[in-house]
C-alpha cells in the first residue's frame, strides 16, 4: 500500500483462497455467526465477499462509512456458511489524507498509524 498524493484513495484486496480452508482440515461446512471487519483510522470502506468455487458471490456484507474509532461487529441473522471450495475476498479503501501526520507514506502494519485490511 502506498500513499499517492495525486490520488488520496487507495484500494487493497485481501484474498483467502479455498486451499487455505482445505489445509485447515475443514470438515465440510463452517457456520459463520458474526464478522468483525477491521482496518485502522485511514480506512474509508470495507467489504467482504464469500464466493463459491466458480467465483459466484454467495454472501456479501460491507461497511460504507468506516470509522476506525467506532468499529462494529456484524451478527448474521441469516445462516451463512463456508463450504469446501469457497474463498473469501475482503476489499478495503483507504483515505491517505487520514494518515498520521508524522508519516509521509501510508503503509500496511500492526501499529495504529499504519493500515490493515481483514
Amino acid at each position: 500500500m502506498v500513499d499517492d498524493s495525486s490520488s488520496p484513495k487507495a484500494r487493497h484486496n485481501f484474498n483467502c483462497p479455498a486451499h487455505y480452508f482445505t489445509r485447515l482440515g475443514m470438515p465440510g461446512r463452517i457456520k459463520l455467526i458474526s464478522s468483525h471487519l477491521h482496518m485502522h483510522r485511514a480506512g474509508d470502506y470495507i467489504r467482504t465477499e464469500i464466493m463459491d468455487w466458480m467465483g459466484k458471490v454467495k454472501f456479501s456484507w460491507k461497511q460504507e462509512l468506516y470509522d476506525g474509532d467506532y468499529q462494529s461487529r456484524k451478527d448474521f441473522v441469516q445462516e451463512i456458511g463456508l463450504e469446501q471450495g469457497d474463498h473469501v475476498k475482503v476489499t478495503c479503501i483507504f483515505d491517505s489524507a487520514k494518515k498520521a501526520p508524522a508519516k509521509d507514506v501510508l503503509r500496511f502494519g500492526l501499529q495504529g498509524d499504519e493500515e490493515m485490511c481483514m
